[in-house]
């Protein structure tokens, strides 16, 4: 009987030691399974948005000359695509935003001035979307929404421009 060379020493290093293939096969399925839940999930997300918009250019072509059926649906849907809690639409005329959208239990006044403590006039005046984790802990950066928020008893705001 022959006997094999014994290896080098470089060759025993370079070998890496070899998992079981039940366990690297466990892990790459996992793996997979949570990429499909992901995407899954993005596609949920894209059909919605499609739905939502085709909603609101349905409601756009049965209306051209009145926008209020316009703006309720546009409130109706950034409500349930973003799970809003509360959703107002207004519109800039000069330094004040009237509202003219509103869903939710949240007391909204219908005019406000355009001013950069309320979070609205902060998104309108900076042009970018403004987010305040705790809008009622926020008295020097945002005292006028802080007051509403203590009011009315909320803590999160978000506004879009």
């Amino acid at each position: 009987m022959r006997r094999r060379a014994k290896p080098t020493k470089a060759e025993v290093e370079s070998k890496r030691p070899v998992e079981p293939k039940a366990r690297t096969e466990g892990f790459k399925v996992r793996d997979l399974e949570e990429r499909l839940a992901e995407a899954l999930e993005r596609e949920a997300e894209a059909l919605e948005q499609q739905a939502a918009t085709a909603e609101i250019l349905q409601v756009i072509s049965g209306s051209p000359t009145d926008l209020q059926p316009v703006f309720d649906t546009i409130v109706r849907s950034a409500g349930r695509l973003c799970d809003a809690f509360d959703v107002a639409i207004y519109r800039r005329d000069g330094d004040t935003l009237h509202l003219v959208a509103h869903q939710g239990p949240i007391p909204t006044a219908s005019m406000q001035a355009l001013i950069r403590g309320w979070t609205p006039g902060r998104a309108v005046l900076d042009g970018r979307t403004v987010h305040v984790a705790d809008i009622q802990a926020e008295m020097d950066e945002f005292p006028e929404g802080s007051e509403i928020a203590r009011r009315v008893g909320t803590a999160r705001f978000s506004a879009c421009r």
